[in-house]
């Protein structure tokens, strides 16, 4: 048995992209990981993209505050895709990440929400119970 666990930190590449599956939601977006490695005696940035999806319920909440730019933590797992690519009819494969849990770290850009709430607008704590 293997241990199938990443855990990315990145900024978003576009805004995600909400589609309905059935009786629930996809969200689908990438995010660039940039890391800092040795090369030719010098340290250069290498960044990497990683495609992601989370599914259910989470998933509509979330295309309404995500944003590209935002800088957002990831944890799930790997997932090897297979899909027809709908120009040449060939097989394409990729990895992606099925993501089970994702912090917001920074937003980018507020997003307009429809119920017309200032998105800096945050409720009034709760009193500290005696």
């Amino acid at each position: 048995m293997g241990i199938n666990s990443c855990t990315y930190i990145g900024n978003l590449t576009a805004d995600p992209e909400l589609l309905a599956v059935g009786d629930s939601h996809l969200l689908r977006f990438a995010i660039a990981v940039t890391t800092r490695e040795p090369r030719h005696g010098k340290i250069e940035e290498i960044t990497c993209f990683r495609n992601c999806s989370i599914f259910g319920a989470r998933a509509a909440g979330l295309a309404r505050v995500l944003a590209k730019g935002a800088k957002v933590m990831i944890k799930g797992h790997n997932h090897y895709d297979t899909w027809t690519d709908k120009a040449s009819g060939a097989t394409r494969h990729g990895l992606s990440v099925r993501v089970e849990d994702l912090d917001i770290m920074a937003s980018a850009r507020p997003k307009a929400v429809t119920d017309d709430i200032p998105f800096d607008v945050m409720p009034a704590p709760l009193p500290a119970s005696a």
